[in-house]
């Protein structure tokens, strides 16, 4: 099988303001879009919250598009510029009053319903109340405001995330020797622990893994679906980033992460590893790639050869959804798997008529045979 071609974007250093150009419009189009669709109806007020405005770095176009995005849609979408607040946060002095000014000589601006609230200065200006739904731009560790806003985000049941951040800020608190220290807020209980386990740990590569799973854990405790891609430095196996984005949805989160995945790595079985620029593997011995690789092509076939009971007459696409959560796998490796299935003979791909279905699609259903594995 040919190895999956990664975005190239990485392949040379990014600054956190590209990366944020680069990725975050399409998760904000894919985060209104849902919001807006007549079945979220109880929801009347979408905000955007960005709080890595930050430095007023050039590179950081994306207050920018998103306003033009919005700006742009009031003939097919009238309804996102009704109903869309958005907030700036800048910790750097005097970057609000720049990107205030380079905003409001955009010959967008004047479309817009609601003008671009400043932060802090307007505070406490950004509320979450339920009836709203927020999308979230933020690195967790950077400042104490940023954090304060974001524990008060996590309170609200519309939510979602967006968060890129690297692991110095944490690192810092978590050596410093305060016992309680303001990720407690974010991290609840897995903060104690987190600094227990650090002490014990010297392997910077498994510091990181910690970290990044105390996280990922603490969302889970409320309920968030996340998805990570780990950025290293090009030709160094050294941190650089994580773009953590998460969701309370589902739907919405299979949406997030379809947008991460073309920026990670791939096996030579084409499953995603979410990490860019990961150091090349030596050369695996024939037979072990599936012992090395836990999820790897080979066991996810295997894994549902023995799911008769679990995925039985279900559709290839609820299998993925039910299945790939906490996995790094991809649609596109179900539909190779069960084509492999059907191959060997255990199952059978039907449609919604029992009849077999002649292109392989998500919306097949996956008949199980009766001699297969329980």
């Amino acid at each position: 099988m040919p190895v999956t071609e990664t975005n190239y974007f990485f392949k040379k250093k990014r600054t956190a303001a590209e990366i944020k150009s680069e990725i975050l419009l399409s998760c904000f189009k894919t985060w209104y879009s849902f919001y807006l669709h007549p079945q979220n109806l109880k929801i009347s007020n979408l905000q955007y919250l960005d709080l890595l405005a930050g430095s007023g770095n050039p590179e950081d176009i994306s207050p920018v598009t998103v306003l033009q995005t919005v700006s742009a849609t009031n003939e097919n979408l009238p309804e996102l510029n009704e109903k869309l607040k958005t907030y700036f946060y800048s910790a750097a002095k005097g970057a609000s009053e720049k990107l205030k000014a380079d905003l409001e000589n955009q010959p967008f601006y004047a479309a817009l319903n609601n003008e671009p609230v400043y932060l802090p200065a307007s505070d406490p200006g950004v509320t979450f109340p339920e009836s709203s739904a927020t999308l979230v731009a933020a690195d967790p560790f950077a400042t104490v405001y940023a954090l304060d806003k974001l524990e008060q985000a996590l309170l609200s049941p519309h939510s979602d995330l967006w968060l890129l951040f690297n692991l110095n800020k944490l690192k810092a608190a978590v050596t410093s020797g305060n016992e309680e220290k303001e990720f407690s807020g974010l991290l609840g209980d897995r903060w104690k622990a987190l600094k227990t386990r650090w002490q014990q740990e010297t392997n910077l590569r498994k510091r990181e893994q910690q970290s990044l799973e105390a996280l990922e854990n603490a969302l889970l405790d409320r309920n968030y679906n996340c998805v990570t891609l780990r950025i290293n430095l090009p030709e160094k196996d050294q941190l650089h980033f994580y773009l953590l984005v998460a969701s309370k949805k589902k739907e919405l989160y299979f949406q997030f992460r379809e947008i991460l995945e073309p920026y990670s790595d791939y096996q030579p079985d084409g499953v995603p590893l979410f990490q860019v620029n990961q150091r090349p593997q030596p050369v695996e011995l024939p037979g072990f790639f599936r012992y090395l690789h836990p999820y790897c092509l080979e066991n996810l076939v295997e894994e549902l050869a023995n799911s008769r009971s679990r995925f039985h007459y279900r559709t290839i696409r609820e299998v993925y959804e039910e299945h790939v959560l906490g996995t790094p796998y991809r649609k596109l490796n179900y539909l190779q798997a069960f084509e492999n299935l059907k191959n060997q003979g255990l199952v059978n791909l039907v449609d919604v008529h029992n009849k077999q279905v002649k292109k392989l699609n998500e919306s097949a259903i996956v008949f199980y045979k009766l001699h297969g594995n329980k």
